[in-house]
């Protein structure tokens, strides 16, 4: 278990949306700071969905659709665990590596799970 620090500071700096309260957790979501300091560009944040992920309905750049002709990567959106522009939204990672923020309803992003491993321990 390790403590996830779920403070404003965790958050993108634009949005002022209060965040929540540090949880204990195994398996999190990264915050927007964590993956913009763990994969420090665009291209180190992109990330192919699984063939599983698809079929449940994550969302990919496939080639065709018009607003995104200038990736041909196949890659998806996946979930960060910071607020987004309001109360209903929260952040994302978009398909090139840009962050974005959606409803939390959204059923076309996908999962990046996160953990900790003791290298010390095993």
């Amino acid at each position: 278990m390790t403590e996830v620090d779920n403070s404003a500071a965790q958050g993108y700096p634009g949005y002022t949306q209060e965040a929540g309260s540090n949880t204990m957790d195994k398996v999190f979501l990264l915050s927007y700071q964590e993956a913009w300091t763990y994969f420090a560009d665009n291209a180190a944040r992109k990330c192919v969905p699984t063939g599983f992920a698809i079929t449940r309905g994550a969302n990919f750049y496939n080639g065709t659709n018009e607003d995104y002709l200038l990736d041909r990567s196949g890659c998806g959106w996946w979930w960060l665990r910071s607020p987004g522009i309001d109360t209903r939204y929260a952040m994302y990672v978009r398909y090139d590596g840009n962050r974005s923020s959606n409803r939390v309803d959204g059923t076309i992003i996908g999962l990046r799970p996160a953990l900790w491993i003791d290298l010390n321990s095993l």
